[in-house]
């Protein structure tokens, strides 16, 4: 009778290991997925951050992550004082075509900002998210169009 019971135990245990060692893979595999979300988050969040802080308190050592004081100064600066916040897109074609600063898009004001001489960090940080509210503003409301479709061009059929 024993010789009947082994081999069921054996295959149990083997199913128990190679389903521990199923659990360990999906693990390792979300604690990567995990980690490179967080590395692609944090210059967002960073930009964030920086966007409501002061000029003088963005590069304060130690750095602050949840800024004190809370301002909305960089964004009044940047939509009152900068013409190019009223165009979104393109960078390269306007950057050959228009020489006049009122004229220049998003992408190009924020560049021209960020070579000028006094590099106006704060005014940079809150262009940047302002830039990229509109795209992940979209993804977040298509994505399950985006994703049935991404999906349904995947199945060879």
């Amino acid at each position: 009778m024993s010789a009947t019971t082994s081999p069921i135990r054996t295959s149990t245990r083997t199913s128990e290991r190679s389903s521990a060692g199923a659990r360990t893979r999906r693990g390792l595999l979300y604690l990567t997925l995990v980690l490179l979300l967080l590395a692609f988050l944090a210059p967002l969040l960073w930009a964030l951050s920086g966007s409501f802080k002061p000029r003088g308190d963005i590069f304060a050592y130690p750095p602050k992550l949840v800024p004190d004081p809370f301002t909305l100064h960089n964004y009044r600066a940047l939509i009152e004082d900068q013409p190019f916040v009223q165009s979104y897109n393109s960078f390269l074609w306007p950057l050959v075509l228009v020489s006049d600063s009122s004229q220049y898009t998003l992408p190009l004001g924020l560049q021209t900002l960020f070579v000028s001489e006094q590099r106006q960090y704060d005014l940079v940080m809150a262009g940047a998210v302002l830039a990229v509210l509109p795209a992940v503003a979209l993804f977040v409301l298509l994505r399950k169009q985006l994703l049935e479709g991404l999906s349904t061009g995947a199945v060879k059929g």
